[in-house]
């Protein structure tokens, strides 16, 4: 909120700030370490742990260090998305209540590892 100056009742932001601290809070998760086709991802013993990098607009792109294992796509991140959340369009936060049924998760190509751009959370 500080860095970009986001005001207390900014509420789209603040469900996106929510977004991508959920996406990376249980750390590899969002690398492949629960998802479905578990067994797909590369180097699954060496998981590298998410990195978000985030836009004054509320959008971030998810990534992972370069040379770890694990793998960042739409799958591994959408699972991630709705994991533990109960309702998507109603997840409730101390400070936002969050509508996560319109985001959009978007795989950048040539990024190794993997990476994703995320947008389109909504707050009240």
């Amino acid at each position: 909120m500080h860095s970009f100056g986001w005001k207390r009742d900014s509420y789209d932001l603040l469900a996106a700030g929510s977004l991508a601290g959920h996406l990376i809070e249980c750390g590899a998760q969002s690398t492949g370490g629960i998802f479905t086709d578990w067994h797909t991802i590369p180097d699954w013993d060496r998981m590298g742990f998410p990195v978000v990098e985030c836009s004054a607009d509320g959008s971030f792109v998810l990534s992972k260090p370069p040379g770890t294992g694990g793998l960042v796509s739409f799958g591994t991140v959408a699972e991630q998305l709705v994991y533990e959340i109960a309702d998507p369009r109603r997840y409730l936060l101390p400070d936002v209540t969050c509508d996560f049924s319109q985001v959009v998760v978007t795989e950048i190509p040539g990024v190794e590892g993997g990476a994703v751009c995320v947008s389109g959370a909504k707050g009240f």
